[in-house]
């Protein structure tokens, strides 16, 4: 599972459209399962997030674990399946 970060938009179009594609580049190179966005649902929520509005809190950690354990579950089922 390889889940991707996105660029904030105030350090440039062309630099966010360039970090931006790194992550599902290397995904679809490496065949993972990709999660779009690691802070889904967690990034631009103050209550989420820890005093610097950058790192997720205790309750967005619980927000992130949820958004990504169905791609874990996915990528388990993979392997079950592969035995």
């Amino acid at each position: 599972v390889l889940a991707g970060m996105l660029a904030p938009p105030n350090l440039g179009t062309d630099y966010k459209a360039a970090v931006d594609a790194i992550y599902p580049g290397m995904a679809k190179a490496h065949n993972l399962i990709f999660m779009p966005f690691l802070l889904q649902d967690v990034a631009q929520h103050s209550d989420l997030n820890q005093a610097d509005g950058l790192h997720p809190n205790g309750n967005g950690v619980a927000v992130i674990v949820r958004n990504l354990l169905p791609y874990v579950t996915e990528a388990m089922d993979k392997l079950d399946g592969a035995s």
